[in-house]
Parts: structure tokens; C-alpha cells; sequence
């Protein structure tokens, strides 16, 4: 009599489910139970990394950088405030005189341009006629006056009075008067016997030579 023996049989994998013939389920999530459709890398979200603030002495050399930043600046734009400020005055006059050549084409009377040189109180005045005192009598300026208010930083070294003949806008006399500002900049402007008006010198605009 032949033993009994017990057949078993054994699961085959179906090769589109597991080895044990279990149906795959129609979604399989990711990372946590619960049916639905899988998250893409482009949807996971980043791991938060703990927030990081500055050290005392990160802080200490940030501050140390903009002391020296700061100590660097400050020269450098009072200097370029200075020789803004020179050149301007320098520009106001030779405009002066380029006016005062204009108008003596029109007029029956001479017209001279007048300095008062005094170190940081300095003033010119242009008037017809006769040369006026722009520091004692403003009024005698006839035609324009300007002064040291207006350039608080600027000093006029020397000058000399210029005069224009009537009607032929001819320059009788050739003058001018030279400045400096309190970092020893200087420029000078000079009105030519041919009438042309012009800022020069070693701080002037482009450095033109006089």
C-alpha cells in the first residue's frame, strides 16, 4: 500500500504581481499608506534645513568693513566737493565776461569788470563807465555783481581789472583773477586782448595750461 503523500502547491509568480499571485493594486503610493498616485521627484518637497543666523563676530567684521568703507569715502567726496565748487566759480566768471563783451557791442560806454581780491572774502562787480567797488558799494555794479557767499570754500589769490571798449566789443585792458579752494586746487581765468574769456590751469576742466 502506497503512502500518502500530500501534494502542495506552490505559488507561481505571475510577473505582474508579487511572488504570491496578489493582485497589484491599481496605485501604489509612495512613502506612506493610503491609495492614490505616486508623487514625481519634481513634487516631493525639499527637507527644511534650520534656520542660521549671523555670529558676533561675522556682525564684528561686517562693521569693521563699513568703518573702513566709510573712512575712505568721506575725504575722497569733500575733496570732490571743493573742486566742483572751484570750477564753478571759475565758470561763473568767465561767463561774466563773456556777457560783459556782448553787451559793450550795444553800448556807448566802456564796460570794465572790477576784483576785490581778499583771501575769503573776495567779491567782482561789472559796470559801465568807470570801475566800481563791488565790496563797498554794490550798487556802483551797474551791470552784475558776485562774491565769496556763493563759494563759501573758494578764495581769490589775485586778480587783475579788465576793460572793454564801447561798441567795438574790443578788450582794452586784459585781466583776470585766480582762485584756490582750501585743498589747494587752483585754476585761474583770463580774458584775452582778443575778447575770448577761458578757465585754466592745473585743476581746471581737462587741465588746460594758461
Amino acid at each position: 500500500m502506497e503512502p500518502l503523500v500530500q501534494r502542495v502547491r506552490w505559488p507561481v509568480p505571475r510577473g505582474d504581481g508579487d511572488a504570491w499571485g496578489i493582485e497589484p493594486q491599481a496605485h501604489r503610493h509612495t512613502g506612506r499608506l493610503g491609495s492614490g498616485p505616486a508623487l514625481g521627484p519634481e513634487h516631493r518637497t525639499a527637507p527644511r534645513l534650520p534656520a542660521r543666523g549671523f555670529t558676533l563676530l561675522e556682525a564684528a567684521f561686517v562693521l569693521a568693513v563699513t568703518a573702513i568703507i566709510i573712512a575712505v569715502a568721506i575725504p575722497s567726496y569733500s575733496n570732490y566737493q571743493q573742486r566742483q565748487e572751484l570750477r564753478q566759480a571759475g565758470d561763473a566768471l568767465a561767463q561774466d565776461m563773456r556777457n560783459a563783451r556782448e553787451l559793450s557791442a550795444t553800448s556807448s560806454q566802456p564796460i570794465f569788470i572790477s576784483f576785490r581780491p581778499a583771501g575769503a572774502k573776495w567779491c567782482w562787480g561789472l559796470s559801465y563807465g568807470l570801475p566800481c567797488d563791488c565790496s563797498a558799494n554794490a550798487s556802483a555794479c551797474t551791470i552784475g555783481r558776485n562774491d565769496n557767499s556763493a563759494f563759501p570754500d573758494v578764495s581769490m589769490t589775485e586778480a587783475l581789472d579788465v576793460e572793454i571798449a564801447a561798441k567795438l566789443a574790443q578788450v582794452a585792458r586784459a585781466g583776470g583773477a585766480s582762485f584756490k579752494n582750501r585743498h589747494g586746487e587752483n585754476l585761474r581765468v583770463q580774458m584775452s586782448l582778443a575778447g575770448r574769456a577761458a578757465v585754466c590751469g592745473p585743476d581746471s576742466p581737462g587741465s588746460k595750461p594758461c
